[in-house]
């Protein structure tokens, strides 16, 4: 059996973002199968210098060696691993990647939580997606959000609930509290993004408050 652990959640607010993003995660339990059959999940098999070196070719725009905050509406993930809205180098983001792969996390709980104005909205299709550098290496999640705005992440017809810890483009598909489409800068055009993992507390929710 898996057994999640109780959800805890830490803040991070964002640098030039409508929203607070939320981001921690935990280790589901060892797998096991009925009829006394075990399986086993295989943690994401990382390389953290070729996925860094490729996140400083996205966004480090300006070829200074940082990444700035303004850089970062490329890679919007970034902005959780950058802490209290400072720049972000090639070894923060390598150290993080080692961090998530030492940890050797085969999946993870993921619930989220999309607000507009304080307000749940409810019948929005979340979908994390591996940044394009990180494709190679884990899996697209989903779900869709309650009446209270909420939802668990999972990998579509994977075997166990849960999602790859790494970093993602966030995308939201639904109506917004007036009714209408929620613009592009949530979904086809996303700006924003999570880093899932590499903190290791109990267990992780993603928060997004539409402004």
């Amino acid at each position: 059996m898996i057994n999640p652990r109780r959800f805890k959640a830490v803040q991070v607010r964002p640098v030039q973002r409508s929203f607070v993003l939320v981001i921690v995660c935990t280790v589901l339990a060892s797998p096991g199968c009925g009829g006394g059959q075990t399986k086993r999940l295989v943690p994401p098999s990382l390389d953290p210098a070729v996925i860094a070196a490729a996140v400083m070719e996205k966004a480090d725009t300006d070829n200074n060696g940082t990444i700035s905050p303004t850089e970062m509406n490329s890679v919007p993930c970034l902005v959780g691993l950058a802490a209290g809205g400072a720049a972000v180098n090639r070894e923060t983001v390598q150290q993080w990647l080692e961090r998530v792969r030492d940890a050797k996390i085969a999946i993870t709980s993921l619930a989220a939580s999309v607000t507009q104005n304080g307000k749940p909205l409810k019948d929005i299709t979340i979908k994390i997606i591996p940044e394009a550098m990180m494709a190679n290496f884990i899996k697209p999640a989903e779900g869709k959000t309650d009446i209270n705005g909420s939802s668990m992440l999972s990998i579509p017809g994977g075997e166990f609930s849960g999602v790859h810890c790494g970093l993602y483009k966030i995308e939201l598909t639904g109506n917004g509290s007036d009714g209408k489409p929620l613009p592009e800068k949530y979904n086809s055009a996303t700006t924003l993004g999570a880093a899932v993992g590499g903190m290791l507390p109990e267990s992780g929710i993603v928060q997004i408050d539409l402004k």
